[in-house]
């Protein structure tokens, strides 16, 4: 396409343990963009860390694997939950293809960041980011901060 160089690559993720939790209650509450749909583990009013406590699949530390096959690449292995290979080959990719990764509980720290690496493509963003509205509404009315419970999970 007539670029010269490589890509320069960035990206947000969710702190995984975060997005654990939150999938866990969005299996059991739903959103309010399809508030009509059954979902599968509707009624199950066992918390996060009731399930933790009793070793339930929901809440499996396999679950935790889901980023990894973000940045470990298309290679098949790179989606079989506790490979090593693919746990190593997404490290060296973070490390070596990507310029900066911010993850979105930390967003406005990552958008100055962005702003003093890029100032080109980012110069105002964090201006715009604290004077837009906020989003984070969860459902299940659940907070999602992290209790130590969690955090001595993994």
């Amino acid at each position: 396409y007539g670029v010269k160089g490589k890509p320069m690559y960035i990206n947000v993720v969710r702190d995984p343990i975060e997005r654990l939790v939150s999938y866990y209650y969005f299996l059991r509450f739903g959103d309010d963009y399809r508030p009509g749909l059954r979902r599968r583990k509707q009624g199950d009013k066992k918390t996060f860390d009731e399930c933790v406590s009793s070793g339930g699949s929901d809440c499996a530390p396999e679950k935790l694997w889901l980023q990894i096959p973000f940045f470990c690449g298309h290679h098949s292995e790179c989606w079989n939950a506790g490979s090593r290979w693919a746990l190593e080959q997404a490290k060296y990719n973070l490390v070596n293809e990507y310029l900066l990764v911010g993850v979105t509980e930390e967003l406005e720290d990552f958008i100055m960041i962005l702003e003093a690496a890029l100032p080109r493509f980012f110069k105002g963003a964090a201006d715009l980011y604290r004077t837009g509205s906020s989003r984070g509404i969860c459902k299940s009315g659940v907070s999602l901060r992290l209790p130590f419970m969690r955090m001595s999970y993994i």
